[in-house]
């Protein structure tokens, strides 16, 4: 169980890591592809969910969408659709993956699972679009 708990506290230092190596070192342009096929994929999965649910997207979706370049020719239904189930899968890892923490901790990893992968998407936009404001005060004369 300490083996299990000491690899998932590697993998996100190591998540950490990767989110702030942009700011370290600028990525090559090709860098993106990967997680624009991850939110697609995620888009797709969770189409027939957002559907069922008929919500509404928030009112700032749409504009953070545009700073992020449209990524992928995303548009807010399919961000939310990707939201929801990055939601259910951290959810099912949380399932998962808490009993395997100790104490209580199994208990918020459960509860905090879906919440982080309800945000993933978001954080993901964030990134394009701090990505994208750099390329472009790169290019300025």
């Amino acid at each position: 169980m300490e083996a299990a708990l000491a690899f998932l506290g590697g993998a996100f230092g190591a998540t950490g890591l990767a989110l702030l190596a942009p700011r370290i070192a600028p990525r090559r342009p090709a860098a993106g592809a990967s997680g624009q096929r991850i939110v697609a994929l995620l888009a797709r999965a969770g189409s027939p969910i957002r559907r069922r649910l008929a919500g509404r997207p928030p009112r700032d979706l749409a504009r953070r969408i545009a700073a992020a370049g449209r990524p992928a020719g995303l548009g807010p239904r399919e961000i939310m659709a990707a939201k929801l189930s990055a939601a259910l899968a951290a959810g099912a890892a949380g399932v998962l993956l808490g009993p395997l923490a100790p104490g209580r901790l199994g208990g918020l990893a459960v509860v905090l699972a879906p919440v982080a992968g309800f945000l993933g998407p978001d954080l993901w936009l964030r990134r394009r679009a701090l990505e994208r404001a750099d390329r472009a005060l790169r290019e300025l004369p």
